[in-house]
């Protein structure tokens, strides 16, 4: 039969070839008989170049394709040279291979999957090879797939087999039972099974390969745990692939592709991002033009993994989309986890997320990158500061090691180092550090006006509490001696007291939301309780809608999509950790319950006020706490002086009546004076004292005032 092949002259040669074996009335024997010298040299040259893997795929593996017309898999996918390249790199690495191949719907994956498990079971002796579909129906499929590639093989290239059953078995060997104790033959097997009646099949049996297409629709029967896994371990040169598109964050496939991630077992993570399949491309015409958030992402894909995506592909998800997005939020769930962009959409949380799926999504595909620099950070000491010579930058190429791994190394990311001039916080979320729950540290750049606040670092992995103290000082250090909140609960309490302890300056003081005077607590460190934990939520959810924020950590937005609640239960990480998830919005709140001075009118407009406006020059500390006010802006530089993390700010002198230009901050005695008419030049210090007074006789039991810093 002529098929097209990678070397099309091989149809001329088999065709001549079959004559032998027609005029030997198609007996294998007879025909090997009927062939020169030279034909026998032919053929045994030919079996030796079909021992490689993509020789034999490209010129003799015989497919039926989705338009019922018969070829080989030549050429290859670009999607499929991702596998083969993978594949090739762990044969050579290992001497076997094991991969988890996460990719979109109806990518030829399994197709080529199933012709590789073919390939390595009939050129290689005592292979037992089995082969795990989702349903009975694809059972069929796979092994009608596998009977054809066999029956369409030239005939010199078939192995002799001893019995095949209708329903998914095959075993290779000698028919004759007198020359099968001489010669046995092959010896190998496939066997194909649905994944609801695969257990007992393997036991007492050796799995040279195995393939297990679709796993994310296996039923939760503990199938691979309890029978198939311990089948693989004894066997040598394994060659063993998952491959599935995703369907939610939990199950066999989800909890092997994050160990996989993780490195916490022996298969090697492939994804195919749907941008890289070419049957999803839909010609544009001139007239198309790219969305901002299209041209984001195709900067990122860019620079992380040199690959341009065609207009032709947004074309086709801009459409496919829409009509998703028309037919219910089900339906959109469902195409963003058979089309997946990155992998985090190709497993869609289930439950109430806490935060909107939408501006996660946005986040993910616009802001999400890899960190500039990684490394580790350490604390000289609280006069010294901090040692960073093992901050370095990330090469373009660079695989980072995944910090949930718990291995450890570059724990510390960075995606801008400080400034002088900017205003940093850190927050963190401690855990024991014994192979549980993770540290995790984050730090904040507030933004000035209408600039978002923005994520430039994280730290996260295992670490004892008191030592975390140690990180979290270096961190604040370097990020200009920033204000630290730390969750002041269970192993957290350790860190606190051990942050005191250092006489790190600036630790976080809640603030009294609930009193008119809004005053600072006698207490330090940030606690979640039952009133805190709806307000950080309510905090980063109307961020995330408004667009106010920019979140670059993967890690961190992955753990977002999974922070929800489940039949009304309590709002928490479904499936996933929540310690990035609260360090974050720990972070979040308290920078903006301390910074608000930086959003107001008065800093937005600065850099456009009339030359004729009057300003006097507040000079701030790390903590953003005044240290004086001048009339020239040279003798606040001078007052300034080198202390790091100290500012110099113009101040309207309508506004220079208090620290923080307090009336524009909708409370505290500052502005319910100027709300009742006082004017802000007549409200000094003697005038704001009588008026907290009043208002501490008026609500008795509060507590005595302390203006002291």
């Amino acid at each position: 039969m002529r098929l097209p092949r990678k070397n099309p002259e091989l149809n001329d040669a088999i065709e001549l070839l079959d004559q032998h074996y027609v005029a030997a009335d198609k007996n294998v024997s007879a025909a090997w008989a009927r062939l020169s010298a030279d034909e026998a040299v032919w053929i045994d040259t030919e079996i030796d170049k079909c021992l490689d893997k993509r020789y034999y795929l490209e010129n003799y593996h015989t497919i039926k394709t989705e338009r019922n017309i018969l070829k080989t898999l030549y050429p290859f996918w670009d999607h499929q040279e991702m596998v083969y390249e993978a594949m090739q790199e762990e044969w050579e690495a290992k001497d076997e291979c094991n991969l988890i191949i996460l990719k979109p719907r109806q990518t030829g994956v399994s197709v080529w999957t199933a012709a590789a498990m073919f390939h390595q079971t009939i050129f290689h002796p005592h292979m037992f090879t089995m082969v795990i579909a989702q349903d009975i129906k694809t059972n069929t499929h796979l092994y009608n797939m596998c009977l054809n590639a066999y029956y369409l093989l030239p005939w010199w290239l078939r192995p002799e087999y001893i019995y095949k059953t209708k329903t998914g078995a095959i075993e290779f060997q000698r028919v004759d039972e007198k020359l099968r104790g001489l010669d046995p033959g092959l010896g190998s097997m496939i066997q194909v099974s649905p994944a609801n009646q695969v257990s007992g099949v393997a036991i007492g049996r050796s799995i040279s390969n195995l393939h297990m297409s679709e796993v994310s629709r296996y039923p939760e029967n503990g199938l691979y745990e309890a029978d198939i896994k311990p089948s693989t371990r004894s066997a040598q040169h394994g060659f063993r692939v998952m491959e599935s598109t995703g369907l939610g964050r939990n199950g066999l496939f989800y909890e092997q592709w994050c160990a996989a991630v993780d490195g916490e077992t022996e298969f090697r993570p492939v994804f195919i991002p749907v941008y890289k399949v070419r049957k999803y491309y839909k010609v544009a015409d001139s007239t198309f033009e790219l969305a901002d958030d299209e041209k984001n992402f195709n900067e990122r894909i860019k620079k992380e993994n040199h690959f341009a995506i065609p207009d032709a592909f947004w074309n086709f998800y801009r459409t496919a989309f829409r009509a998703a997005r028309r037919a219910g939020s089900n339906a959109k769930s469902g195409f963003i986890e058979s089309y997946p962009l990155t992998p985090a959409q190709a497993f869609q949380s289930s439950g109430l997320c806490a935060f909107d799926k939408d501006s996660l999504e946005w986040q993910q595909l616009n802001k999400a990158c890899r960190p500039t620099y990684a490394g580790e950070i350490t604390l000289i000491s609280i006069d010294k500061g901090a040692n960073t010579s093992d901050i370095v930058p990330v090469d373009e190429d660079e695989i980072l090691p995944r910090r949930k791994s718990g291995r450890g190394g570059k724990r510390f990311h960075v995606w801008e180092m400080p400034e002088r001039g900017a205003t940093y916080y850190v927050a963190s979320d401690i855990a024991l550090g014994n192979g549980g729950n993770y540290t995790s540290v984050t730090v904040w750049r507030a933004g000035e006006g209408m600039e978002p606040d923005t994520v430039v670092a994280t730290w996260l992995g295992w670490i004892p509490p008191k030592r975390a103290a140690h990180v979290i000082s270096a961190i604040g250090l370097f990020y200009n001696s920033a204000e630290v909140a730390c969750e002041y609960a269970k192993d957290g309490i350790t860190t606190g007291n051990e942050l005191r302890d250092l006489d790190y300056p600036n630790l976080y003081r809640p603030q009294y939301k609930d009193r008119l005077t809004h005053q600072a607590s006698n207490y330090l460190h940030w606690y979640t309780n039952s009133k805190t934990r709806d307000e950080i939520i309510g905090c980063m959810n109307e961020a995330l809608l408004d667009h106010t924020v920019v979140i670059r950590d993967e890690d961190a937005l992955d753990e977002m999509i999974d922070f929800a609640a489940v039949d009304g239960d309590r709002i928490e990480g479904q499936g996933n950790e929540d310690d990035q998830v609260f360090s974050h919005m720990i972070g979040l709140y308290c920078l903006r319950e301390t910074t608000k001075h930086l959003k107001s009118a008065a800093v937005a407009e600065d850099k456009n006020r009339d030359d004729g406006q009057v300003f006097i020059y507040g000079v701030y500390d790390n903590f953003m706490r005044q240290r004086g006010q001048y009339n020239t802006n040279a003798e606040a530089i001078k007052a300034q002086g080198v202390n790091p993390g100290w500012t110099v700010r113009p101040i309207p002198v309508t506004n220079a009546n208090t620290l923080f230009s307090p009336i524009f901050d909708q409370m505290g005695a500052e502005f319910e004076l100027h709300k009742h008419g006082v004017h802000s030049t007549e409200i000094l210090p003697d005038m704001v004292y009588a008026y907290r007074s009043a208002m501490q006789n008026f609500g008795s039991g509060q507590q005595e005032i302390d203006d002291s810093w």
